[in-house]
């Protein structure tokens, strides 16, 4: 059986598409993480061609990067509890969705830990739309056209649509970006070049997963806290660089398997 987990962003009530019961090491192994890079980064959108009142209208909308700045957590169906960081409003808007007290309350039981609240809320599974889960290791959507041309075929919406076309426009030769994963409400960061060069070489995607890990037997600090990922000039000095700390989890969580090439932000 083992313990299985999804990755979900709370504010908006959706989780990542998982095709079937996954462990954490399986999320490692299989890339399964790998989609949180694309819609966790927030593109410089100046590296496109796109006109101001655009890019404006994009940041309203708050299309650029539909999962950047949400409140994320890794969750197990052991869990219990939920992380203090989360606003009592978003606590309230999960328990309100049909769940009984003792659904919200699980006791100590076994039977009752499966049906952790988080792990088991009504979420909308997100990615699937838009193909990211058929591209790995580092492939652009823009280098897929067979999957791309049969988007034509499914019901997208304005923010779809809007996602879609950031992730399959090639961007313009640019200065490298130079990528981190940051805990906005820690003030902490993670350096995807760091991570690229070590012997564990996984996706941001997955770090994410480690550092917001969340079951019976322990709590990562970031869960439930605001993420996102941008490019290493939108970090403050004050900032704690924790790169070297998320090579230790991947090696903990990982030290068995071994991967060429995680997808790069």
């Amino acid at each position: 059986m083992g313990i299985h987990w999804k990755v979900f962003a709370l504010n908006k009530r959706q989780s990542l598409l998982q095709h079937s019961f996954l462990k954490f090491i399986e999320i490692l192994m299989n890339n399964a993480a790998e989609p949180l890079v694309d819609i966790l980064k927030v593109p410089e959108l100046r590296m496109y061609t796109v006109n101001n009142a655009a890019v404006a209208i994009a940041r309203a909308r708050g299309t650029e990067a539909p999962w950047a700045g949400q409140r994320i957590i890794t969750a197990s169906d052991w869990g219990c509890g939920i992380p203090s960081c989360v606003p009592k409003e978003t606590i309230r808007r999960i328990a309100s969705e049909g769940m009984s007290k003792e659904e919200w309350s699980p006791g100590q039981n076994a039977e009752a830990k499966r049906s952790y609240y988080l792990y088991n809320m009504k979420a909308l599974e997100i990615t699937d739309c838009i193909g990211v889960s058929d591209c790995r290791c580092g492939a652009r959507l823009h280098q897929h056209t067979n999957q791309i041309r049969r988007l034509a075929h499914l019901r997208m919406s304005a923010d779809d649509v809007a996602l879609l076309g950031r992730l399959t426009c090639p961007p313009v030769p640019h200065a490298p970006y130079q990528a981190v994963l940051r805990c906005v409400d820690l003030e902490e960061f993670v350096r995807d070049d760091v991570v690229a060069s070590s012997e564990f070489p996984y996706s941001l995607g997955e770090v994410l997963c480690c550092f917001t890990a969340w079951s019976d037997g322990g709590h990562a600090r970031w869960a439930g806290s605001r993420c996102d990922i941008t490019s290493l000039q939108h970090v403050d000095d004050s900032w704690k660089d924790v790169s070297e700390e998320a090579v230790s989890h991947l090696e903990d969580e990982g030290k068995d398997w071994r991967v060429t090439g995680g997808k790069r932000a």
